[in-house]
């Protein structure tokens, strides 16, 4: 079992991976695409926007970011080290932040900017 934050946009409208690789870029995470629906892909190739899964790796470890409707849900495997769980938050800060969603743990929901006052006390 792995660990797993849902984002939620509000506004029915998921950010294009384009944005959300961009964002990543912007926000120093380095990512290199692995799959897109199952089949594998080149680490430059560009996601078509109705893909509904991807799995990139961000130099620590392999991570999934799947889209159903106007949300996504991300998710690592239960053998993450601490760098990969440190890393899978970062990703997630950044698609919410992005695409002006919210996120869901098995807890609770939170803002961004919420989860960005956790994130910077948890790392």
């Amino acid at each position: 079992m792995g660990l797993s934050y849902e984002i939620h946009f509000p506004g029915g409208h998921a950010p294009a991976w384009d944005t959300i690789f961009n964002a990543l870029t912007h926000h120093g995470v380095t990512t290199q695409l692995r799959m897109i629906d199952g089949v594998p892909a080149l680490p430059d190739e560009t996601p078509p926007n109705d893909c509904h899964e991807l799995r990139i790796t961000c130099g620590v470890g392999m991570l999934t970011l799947r889209r159903k409707n106007a949300n996504y849900t991300c998710t690592v495997w239960g053998n993450a080290d601490t760098e990969l769980l440190k890393m899978l938050r970062r990703v997630v800060w950044v698609c919410a932040e992005v695409g002006d969603g919210v996120i869901s743990d098995s807890v609770q929901t939170v803002t961004p900017t919420e989860f960005l006052k956790w994130l910077d006390t948890s790392e």
